[in-house]
């Protein structure tokens, strides 16, 4: 009596994500399969296995790129009168740099926010600095 068995095909195996398949890897394309990892600035080969610290330092890393400096102007409430031009302006203000990832009123508002010594401030403006190459 022959009997049929019913087999289920194994499933495919996946090969481990390497270094080869990392956006941060460059290949020297040398004959001992080596390349420069950027996430770690070091040397490293094809083959090493990806590991979830790989992912999690590049993960960070792109959020910190992603964020953008602002020069926020911070003004005082209280006035002073320039007795010569009879004209108010602000008693105290201040210019402090934050960083964030969006150049809006409320992102600024939310990056200040943490910091108490600045709640008689309000915001005058803001601004991303122009950075000039010499």
């Amino acid at each position: 009596m022959p009997q049929t068995k019913a087999f289920k095909p194994t499933p495919s195996v996946q090969p481990c994500p390497t270094c080869a398949d990392c956006p941060k890897f460059r290949d020297f394309r040398d004959a001992r399969n080596r390349g420069w990892c950027s996430a770690f600035d070091k040397v490293t080969r094809l083959h090493h296995t990806r590991t979830s610290t790989c992912d999690t330092t590049i993960e960070s890393q792109s959020k910190q790129q992603n964020r953008l400096t602002v020069m926020v102007e911070l003004v005082t409430h209280e006035l002073d009168i320039d007795p010569e031009r009879g004209f108010t302006f602000p008693k105290h203000e201040q210019v402090i740099e934050v960083s964030m990832t969006e150049v809006s009123r409320k992102a600024v508002e939310q990056a200040i926010l943490p910091h108490r010594e600045f709640n008689d401030y309000y915001i005058a403006g803001f601004w991303e600095p122009q950075y000039e190459d010499f």
